[in-house]
């Protein structure tokens, strides 16, 4: 290990819209844990998902330029902390960069793996579809009157669903025996002490950063001329009870 400041490394794989802000956060506000987002995650400003400490220090050409390379830099710095550890998952076909991260450290067995899995996949795709449509108009997602519903597009969510898929049965592949997989549902209950007891981190209070935005009816998170056409999807690909989640 290149930085004998750190004594356990981590990786979580997941995926977008699966609890994973919360994850690494609460991670993060344990004492001996420095945990980031994505470290290939870019915002419109094109500021990495780095803790400030790491950003300035990080050299962002080699993102794109030698993506392992950058993945191990970020593993390998800490200020302080002895467990050091980020989020990840592909962005997209053409950005082969995370994916060469992800391959790199999955065959690494002195990095820990958690795989965080979110199964309700209209769940998901539900929450990205609102978070898009109150990126486009705040103002209508607040103040007390009913909540914005998404429109349900069949050959989108099969897509949505499919990629996704193929991301954990990747995962599940190239990982090591020792991996630890936890679902979403409990996350903050029991999934973060078994989290807690695999990095080897002493007894902390973890706490979410940010309550749920959706409710559990996931359903009713679409507009209802929709339901008749979601029921028919869900059953065509063996998962009725998506329509609502714990």
């Amino acid at each position: 290990m290149s930085n004998p400041a750190i004594t356990t490394r981590f990786i979580i794989l997941s995926a977008q819209r699966s609890g994973s802000t919360a994850l690494t956060s609460a991670l993060h506000s344990h004492p001996d844990v420095y945990c980031h987002g994505n470290p290939f995650y870019q915002s419109a400003q094109r500021i990495a998902a780095l803790r400030p400490e790491a950003r300035a220090a990080m050299d962002y050409t080699e993102r794109a330029n030698d993506p392992v390379r950058y993945a191990y830099r970020v593993l390998n710095f800490t200020p302080g902390p002895p467990v050091v550890g980020f989020k990840i998952w592909p962005h997209s076909d053409e950005d082969t960069g995370p994916r060469q991260a992800i391959d790199a450290i999955c065959a690494d067995p002195t990095v820990k793996k958690i795989i965080l899995h979110r199964s309700n996949e209209l769940a998901c795709h539900s929450s990205e579809v609102l978070a898009n449509l109150k990126r486009n108009d705040p103002d209508a997602f607040g103040g007390d009157g009913p909540r914005p519903q998404a429109r349900f597009y069949k050959m989108g969510f099969l897509k949505f669903f499919n990629r996704r898929k193929g991301w954990f049965d990747h995962y599940r592949k190239s990982t090591e025996d020792d991996t630890l997989e936890v679902p979403y549902v409990g996350l903050m209950d029991t999934s973060i002490g078994r989290i807690s007891d695999a990095l080897g981190l002493a007894s902390h209070a973890f706490q979410a950063r940010n309550a749920k935005r959706n409710s559990n009816d996931i359903l009713n998170r679409y507009l209802p001329e929709d339901h008749d056409k979601i029921m028919r999807t869900l059953d065509e690909i063996g998962h009725p009870e998506w329509v609502t989640e714990a």
